[in-house]
């Protein structure tokens, strides 16, 4: 087994010869991790928050029981974990999951759990708190409900999670862009 003075050397032998392709899979790295998400955001920031229709769902759902899987206090946490999987950097892996386990009777539990829940257009999402919250709301912030939000947080690279979320809340009427 060699000594750790002898690894650290191979690894200082070996990254002063690769020097190039480290920066390069670095960079690519960075691009796919941090950039990527980034202009995600930035774009549907420009853009602001569209005109949705259907701002609150809210009045018009009737959920039938008898056609849910899931209870109240379910459809509770689902709305929490959804609203933290909006916030910073939209977590698609969070919304897929959550909406492969339900059917569209639970997402109308899911959808009044959640409320209407305030977008900030400056963060593109929840208000963040930085600076004790003094820019939260300085390019305007609306109520919204869970499809309005779906429809700002998920953009074209999102294709596999608007894929599992298409097929619960169409079949009950609501649109993803």
């Amino acid at each position: 087994m060699e000594k750790p003075q002898e690894i650290l050397v191979n690894v200082g032998e070996f990254i002063g010869k690769n020097k190039m392709p480290i920066i390069y899979v670095g960079g690519a790295v960075v691009v796919l991790v941090v950039a990527l998400p980034l202009l995600k955001k930035i774009v549907s920031g420009i853009k602001g928050t569209p005109n949705i229709a259907n701002k609150n769902i809210l009045g018009g759902l009737v959920v039938d029981e008898s056609k849910t899987t899931i209870s109240d206090q379910v459809a509770k946490q689902y709305a929490e974990q959804l609203l933290m999987a909006f916030g910073g950097t939209t977590d698609e892996g969070t919304i897929k999951e959550i909406f492969e386990k339900i059917n569209s009777e639970d997402f109308k539990k899911v959808a009044i759990a959640f409320g209407l829940r305030t977008y900030d257009n400056l963060n593109t999402g929840s208000p963040s708190g930085v600076l004790w919250g003094l820019m939260d709301g300085i390019m305007g912030k609306t109520d919204l409900d869970i499809v309005a939000w779906l429809n700002l947080e998920l953009g074209w690279l999102d294709w596999s999670t608007k894929k599992a979320v298409r097929k619960v809340i169409e079949p009950i009427g609501f649109v993803l862009n």
